[in-house]
């Protein structure tokens, strides 16, 4: 599954952003490919053993490291749902 993340130009300093779920780290950071005046945007692509974690988890937390502030910012986003929507999609494209 291919994906963009969208943060708001408020973070336009940014140097990477982290994705966990729950506690667990998903890989390395990842660099911002394009900033403009309304945000920036980093390409993700979930594989399987990704989008299957992603299933069982409870938050997908996103970490954006900024070089000013130096303080990171970290979302957490839902996942509850998310296995049923998957499902539903997976029916409907069959």
């Amino acid at each position: 599954m291919r994906a963009f993340d969208w943060q708001p130009s408020s973070t336009s300093n940014v140097r990477a952003l982290q994705l966990k779920i729950d506690d667990a780290a998903l890989g390395n950071t990842l660099p911002f490919s394009t900033c403009l005046p309304q945000g920036c945007l980093v390409p993700l692509t979930f594989e399987a053993d990704t989008i299957a974690k992603l299933r069982t988890g409870k938050a997908l937390n996103v970490t954006v490291s900024a070089a000013s502030p130096a303080e990171p910012l970290t979302l957490a986003v839902s996942l509850k749902g998310l296995a049923g929507a998957l499902n539903r999609i997976a029916d409907l494209t069959k």
